[in-house]
């Protein structure tokens, strides 16, 4: 009879334990949903406001472009070559993964689906910001001097979060790639959008 007991004990633990992940997951999607609609709408808002910053359209292109080159450039020349969109940290730390001796890659990237903007901070003391999630399905191969294939990586699709930072004078850097939304981050904003809301309030 104790066994029973202990049975059903486990299995009401076990369900209850996957109905509080379920719902946890749901509420996180969710909120990422909220967020990927609202930055959508404040950065299409944005660029017509600021074309020449914010032009949603030039971005996204931007966003998907660097990605692929980056997870593919085919010499560590042509990975430096990016520094004009990549922070050096990130081409640096690229490169440390090439093992040692290679002197070629062969990259292979593939977007699922186009880059989604998830996070858009206008005008904040932070500066613009955002943040992209990419899909994408990764494949490598890694050849020494003569030509010999040294290390062969495949990459099942997987999410990633890109974070971009305008700076004044230079366009937008990559600054980071991270696994996850970052945690903390406030809700999608524009000092712009504030005063046109204003403004409209005192017409």
């Amino acid at each position: 009879m104790a066994w029973v007991l202990i049975l059903t004990c486990a299995v009401s633990a076990l369900v209850g334990a996957t109905a509080v992940r379920l719902l946890v997951g749901n509420k996180l999607a969710q909120r990422e949903h909220t967020r990927n609609v609202e930055s959508e709408r404040l950065i299409s808002w944005l660029s017509g406001r600021q074309p020449g910053i914010w032009d949603h359209d030039e971005l996204r292109n931007r966003v998907g472009e660097v990605a692929s080159r980056y997870w593919s450039a085919d010499t560590p020349a042509a990975l430096r070559q990016l520094q004009q969109w990549v922070h050096p940290s990130m081409v640096e730390a690229q490169l440390a993964r090439w093992p040692e001796g290679a002197q070629r890659r062969d990259g292979r990237v593939e977007l699922i689906t186009p880059p989604a903007f998830v996070h858009v901070v206008e005008g904040a003391p932070s500066g613009d910001r955002l943040i992209a999630r990419l899909e994408a399905r990764i494949a490598q191969d890694f050849f020494d001097a003569q030509g010999r294939c040294i290390r062969t990586e495949r990459h099942p699709p997987e999410f990633s979060y890109h974070h971009w930072r305008h700076i004044d004078g230079q366009g937008w850097q990559l600054e980071g790639i991270t696994a996850h939304f970052p945690r903390g981050e406030a809700p999608p904003s524009s000092v712009a959008c504030g005063l046109a809301a204003v403004a409209q309030e005192d017409a």
